[in-house]
């Protein structure tokens, strides 16, 4: 059944800024311990043949929530169950700003990459594929060329677009479904849910445009999971009419 109720959303979010070749950061990489050790992260090593700095909160990295990465290449920051809406958005631009300060960049960021793993529960899974079957999802013509008897028990949608990717269907906790082993607590998902696995990018982004763009592209993948699940309700309500 349809909650009244707001729905509960548990979210994997991360960021990937592939930079120019900095090659400073081979030579400074006590500098960049300093910027977020020890007021942000009490926890950092050094990985993948002493080029990348990672931040951790947990003294176990396996079971920290949040990692922070730095190498000549690339930056990447992740969150599991961020507290706040705006808890990602802020922390990636205050680190951001902070390393950009010790570090300019000059050269326009490769590519900029936002991807969320979203799962909202208030849905039943049997809703959602009774739905799929009644083709609010596929071309009625397409259910019945497969056979008038034949009803899916699972579904998941592919849309590709230029700078975005939607994966979505119905999901189970008891599943054997690569995507669960994304997520660190996984007992503290529903037994039931709708997954998403949004990823927005754009790509020759001007470095001092980057966080502009930025929090367009965290807008996006908090909008499209909640338009879309929106919808889904809005179709059970009108089919109880």
């Amino acid at each position: 059944m349809v909650s009244t109720k707001e729905p509960h959303i548990y979210q994997k979010i991360f960021t990937e800024v592939r930079l120019p070749l900095l090659v400073d950061l081979f030579d400074k990489k006590s500098e960049i311990i300093k910027l977020f050790w020890p007021n942000e992260y009490e926890h950092w090593s050094i990985e993948n043949n002493n080029i990348t700095i990672r931040f951790y909160n947990d003294e176990d990295p396996k079971k920290s929530s949040e990692h922070f990465l730095i190498n000549p290449k690339r930056i990447i920051f992740s969150v599991e169950n961020p507290p706040t809406n705006n808890y990602f958005l802020e922390k990636f631009t205050k680190f951001y700003k902070a390393f950009i300060s010790k570090f300019p960049i000059n050269e326009n960021i490769i590519r900029l990459g936002v991807r969320t793993f979203t799962c909202i529960n208030g849905i039943s899974f049997k809703e959602i594929v009774n739905l799929s079957n009644k083709s609010i999802f596929f071309q009625e013509n397409f259910i019945k060329n497969i056979g008038n008897d034949k009803k899916h028990e699972d579904f998941s949608i592919i849309l590709d677009y230029q700078n975005c990717k939607i994966v979505l269907g119905p999901m189970k906790n008891t599943e054997a479904n690569p995507y669960l082993q994304e997520f660190l607590f996984k007992d503290k998902l529903k037994d039931e849910f709708l997954f998403f696995d949004i990823d927005v990018n754009e790509k020759n982004v001007p470095s001092k445009k980057l966080l502009e763009i930025f929090s367009d592209l965290d807008k996006k993948i908090k909008l499209y999971p909640m338009k879309i699940y929106s919808y889904i309700s809005g179709e059970i309500e009108n089919g109880k009419k």
